[in-house]
C-alpha cells in the first residue's frame, strides 16, 4: 500500500468525470441551482400584488381570498429572501472540492480531507441536501466557530446528526452521487497514506 496513489475510485460515470477534474484542473466546483429561488420570489411576488388587488378594490369575498393569499405570498417570500442571502454572491460557486478538501464560500466550511468521514444525500422539505461526516475534532472546532444564538438553535434541529454538517441545499449536482463520489475520494486518500 505504500506506493499507492490517488486514483478513480468510483464506477460512477458522475464520480469518474469529477475525479477526472479534479486531477486535471485542480479542483471541481458545485454551485447551487438558483433558477427554484427567482421562480418562488416571482411566484411569491405576482401573489403578493393579487391579494393587495383583492384587498384593495374587492368586496367582502375578495378580500377574504386576499388575505388568503398574503398569507400564503409573505412566508414564501421570506424563505426566498433567506435562501438567496445564504447563496451569496453569484458570482463564484458556492462549493469548492480541491487537493485540500471541501470549502463553502464565506468561510462556512473548511473541511480537510482528513477530517471527512463520509458523505451522504438526503432529501428533506423539497430540498436535497449533502451531508459531511466529520471527525469529532472537526466538527466540534466548526461548532465552536459558529455564533453562540445559532449553536443554541441547532439543538433544536431534528435532522442534523451530532458530527455531521450540511452542505447547501440544492446543489446543481446529483446529490447522492456526489456524495458517494466524496466518500470514495475520502476513502482513496486515507489510503494512500497507508
Amino acid at each position: 500500500m505504500a506506493g499507492h496513489t490517488p486514483g478513480m475510485v468510483t464506477t460512477d460515470p458522475q464520480g469518474v468525470a469529477w475525479s477526472v477534474e479534479l486531477r486535471s484542473s485542480g479542483r471541481v466546483c458545485a454551485d447551487v441551482r438558483r433558477g427554484r429561488s427567482l421562480v418562488y420570489v416571482v411566484v411569491a411576488v405576482w401573489l403578493g400584488l393579487i391579494a393587495v388587488g383583492l384587498l384593495a378594490f374587492t368586496g367582502l369575498g375578495g378580500r377574504v381570498v386576499g388575505a388568503l393569499l398574503l398569507l400564503l405570498a409573505v412566508p414564501m417570500l421570506v424563505m426566498t429572501v433567506k435562501q438567496v442571502a445564504r447563496v451569496g454572491s453569484w458570482r463564484s460557486p458556492q462549493v469548492v472540492v480541491d487537493a485540500d478538501g471541501i470549502t463553502v464560500r464565506h468561510g462556512y466550511l473548511r473541511v480537510p480531507w482528513s477530517e471527512l468521514g463520509g458523505a451522504f444525500g438526503y432529501t428533506a422539505n423539497h430540498n436535497r441536501w449533502v451531508a459531511l461526516v466529520l471527525s469529532v475534532e472537526c466538527y466540534e472546532a466548526w461548532r465552536a466557530r459558529r455564533p453562540w444564538l445559532v449553536r443554541v438553535l441547532a439543538r433544536r434541529w431534528r435532522r442534523r446528526r451530532h458530527g455531521t454538517v450540511n452542505l447547501p441545499p440544492n446543489l446543481g449536482v446529483d446529490n447522492v452521487a456526489f456524495a458517494g463520489w466524496l466518500t470514495h475520494e475520502a476513502r482513496d486518500r486515507r489510503l494512500s497514506q497507508l
